[in-house]
């Protein structure tokens, strides 16, 4: 006697019939038969059923109705060799059936190679699954030759100890090389030519749990890079072409571009856009308008330092420079020709704005908008301002009879000089600045002025004299205090004219008389 219990069960209450699932009821070689015993195990009890007969491999009939409905239920069928001597040669060949079917199988694991398919004959169940000699091969150390496939989706090379990277194909989509949720993936290098799991490696592309790449090298390509969700972060970009260039296309515009940046000159790089900058903009070598350069705003253009130059009294402190100039029209010894504007500041004496105009062989001329309201000339020396004569400007206000006015005029030492400057040697009658100072200091006033000279170079480029300032005082005629003694000379003159007439007219009298 014995017990058959494969599979599972289901049945309906008041039903004479039993499903099965996996099981094999009508292999004779198993013992089910009309007359055998079904064992239904349900929630810690039995319930017992006699087989009115086999009907298939999963369904049976029993005698009676069953009681209480089961579904998925283990069972089991108690079996017995039958009485009838045919009967039990029917059951013993079937026997020697299955033991034969069960032996071929494991002859076939045992010498085969490659995937094999078995069958379990109680069962019915197949799977392919690889034959011992394969299964042998594959434990390591083993090389391979030819094309080694699996046919099959939902497959994959899983690899580590972890389990954590394979090259996978799931049903329904494309072939992956997968690595678990926290894992890094990396493209190694070997520090041998013929490699294996435990050489040396250096990463030359990794891919870190979040999605971020690392790359050793250079990245080439022929086509283009698409980043939908993202940038480029890069320690530096090069571009490599014969007019390399970057495209922008604004508002996703679908022009050639929006806004270009392109290398087309050898020494200069376009932008073929305007240019907006929040915050400063720092030049080597200049900057270049080709049209204008235009300020917006109320501060214009600034020449400005970073740091102020540092001076002691006595010093110049000089300010970036304006210039505008030709490139080469008017070009001399002194350099090309134009004018140049700059602050400067004599360190203990005043502060002016500075023009400097040079070129065409001319000497060059500066001039001073000092703190104090004057302009002084390096030739001409100050500018002559109209004098003011307000009496409330003025005090200690008395009379004064003029001689002394008559008395200086008489004193100046008239004279006839030319200019050194004056190209045309044209002779002008003047006074000599040195001998009216001596007569009244007032008539004479001292024009100072600080200018920059260039250094000075032989015709091999070394330097005679270095470049430095130099101080320039010059004695300049104040017409002022000239023209008020020249009104009270005229007055004394005068007076003196009518003095004379009047004594004229009374010795004309008195000779008349006699």
């Amino acid at each position: 006697m014995s017990m058959y219990e494969v599979g599972t069960i289901t049945g309906a209450a008041n039903q004479v019939k039993v499903t099965g699932v996996t099981t094999k009821w009508s292999q004779t070689a198993l013992g089910v038969q009309q007359g055998s015993i079904l064992v239904v195990y349900r929630n810690g009890s039995t319930d017992l059923y006699a087989i009115k007969s086999v009907d298939s491999d999963t369904q049976l009939t029993l005698t009676r109705n069953i009681t209480t409905a089961f579904s998925g239920a283990s069972y089991g069928i108690i079996t017995s060799e039958t009485a009838s001597t045919s009967a039990f040669a029917n059951q013993l060949a079937s026997a020697f059936s299955l033991w034969r079917s069960v032996v071929e199988g494991w002859s076939t694991a045992l010498t085969s190679t490659g995937n094999i398919t078995m069958t379990d004959p109680i069962t019915g169940t197949s799977v392919t699954v690889p034959a011992i000699k394969g299964m042998a091969s594959i434990a390591g150390g083993n090389n391979f030759t030819g094309t080694q496939s699996v046919d099959s989706d939902d497959a994959g090379f899983i690899l580590g100890k972890n389990a954590d990277i394979g090259l996978v194909k799931k049903n329904g989509t494309w072939g992956k090389l997968m690595v678990g949720k926290s894992t890094r993936f990396s493209v190694v290098k070997s520090a041998n030519d013929r490699i294996s799991a435990t050489d040396v490696q250096t990463e030359i592309f990794g891919v870190n749990s979040s999605g971020d790449v690392d790359i050793l090298g250079n990245i080439n390509g022929k086509k283009n890079a698409n980043f939908t969700d993202g940038g480029v972060s890069a320690r530096s970009i090069e571009l490599s072409y014969t007019t390399p260039f970057i495209d922008f296309h604004y508002g996703n515009s679908t022009a050639d571009y929006t806004h270009r940046i392109i290398a087309d000159d050898p020494v200069a790089l376009g932008f073929e856009c305007s240019i907006r900058v929040a915050k400063n903009i720092r030049s080597q070598q200049g900057i270049k308008a080709d049209l204008y350069v235009r300020a917006a705003s109320r501060a214009g253009i600034i020449a400005q330092y970073d740091n102020d130059p540092s001076a002691n009294l006595g010093d110049i402190r000089v300010a970036p420079q304006l210039t505008t100039q030709f490139a080469t029209v008017g070009a001399d010894s002194n350099g090309q020709a134009g004018g140049n504007f700059w602050f400067e500041e004599h360190v203990g004496n005043n502060h002016r704005l500075v023009t400097q105009v040079k070129g065409y062989g001319a000497s060059v001329q500066y001039w001073h908008h000092r703190s104090d309201g004057m302009i002084w000339n390096s030739q001409r020396g100050d500018v002559a301002w109209a004098a003011t004569s307000d009496k409330n400007l003025k005090h200690d206000i008395k009379p004064t009879d003029g001689l002394q006015s008559l008395k200086n005029i008489n004193a100046m030492k008239l004279v006839t000089f030319i200019y050194n400057d004056d190209e045309r040697g044209r002779q002008r009658r003047g006074v000599i600045a040195q001998q009216l100072q001596k007569i009244d200091p007032c008539y004479v006033k001292v024009s100072k002025g600080v200018v920059g000279r260039p250094a000075i170079k032989d015709d091999e480029g070394n330097e005679i004299e270095p470049e430095h300032q130099e101080v320039i005082e010059k004695l300049v005629l104040d017409s002022n205090p000239l023209l008020m003694d020249a009104l009270s000379a005229i007055q004394v003159l005068s007076r003196e004219i009518s003095e004379l007439r009047a004594e004229n007219r009374d010795l004309r009298a008195f000779v008349h008389f006699e």
